[in-house]
């Protein structure tokens, strides 16, 4: 998956979480996807760094 796929993966989750405390919010699951996507899009991210920087910190 391309970063902008997880950044658009994660604006969905975000925006879910707020629909499910409020029916109305619907519409902001889109801009909250396409904002994850933009992130995604545009700020460069080493996943894999992120996941072994992650690992180390949690096997302290």
């Amino acid at each position: 998956m391309s970063n902008a796929q997880y950044g658009f993966l994660i604006g969905l989750l975000l925006g879910i979480v707020w629909v499910l405390t409020s029916f109305s919010a619907v519409l902001l699951v889109a801009v909250l996807g396409l904002i994850g996507w933009a992130i995604g899009r545009f700020v460069h991210v080493d996943l894999a760094a992120v996941s072994q920087k992650l690992s180390e910190y949690l096997s302290k």
